[in-house]
């Protein structure tokens, strides 16, 4: 049962990988701090570096921030490990994504 479900969660990972991989990344700059939220005041998670590929997953506009120019919006990106909130000055390349839901 256990050698089972490996084998399927594996196969789960490997179709994330391969629907990631055929995305169209985005980049990051410069450097930024991707945060639990979308606010300034919320706790930083990691620090991509500049040019560093994300995918974008959706967009929600809140917290006013000034980064690379003045927004409320901010996206929800996939960085190969892990997600979470960028304000949308420090994305270049965008994509076209849904609204958070």
């Amino acid at each position: 049962m256990l050698t089972k479900t490996l084998a399927l969660a594996s196969a789960a990972v490997t179709a994330a990988l391969l629907f990631v991989s055929s995305a169209v990344a985005a980049n990051i700059s410069p450097s930024v701090w991707v945060k639990s939220c979308p606010n300034t005041a919320c706790s930083n998670q990691t620090l991509l570096p500049r040019g560093t590929g994300v995918v974008m997953l959706c967009w929600g506009d809140y917290q006013y921030a000034l980064g690379n120019y003045w927004s409320a919006r901010w996206f929800v990106v996939y960085y190969g490990y892990g997600s979470g909130w960028v304000h949308s000055s420090y994305v270049y390349n965008q994509t076209s994504v849904g609204h958070c839901r």
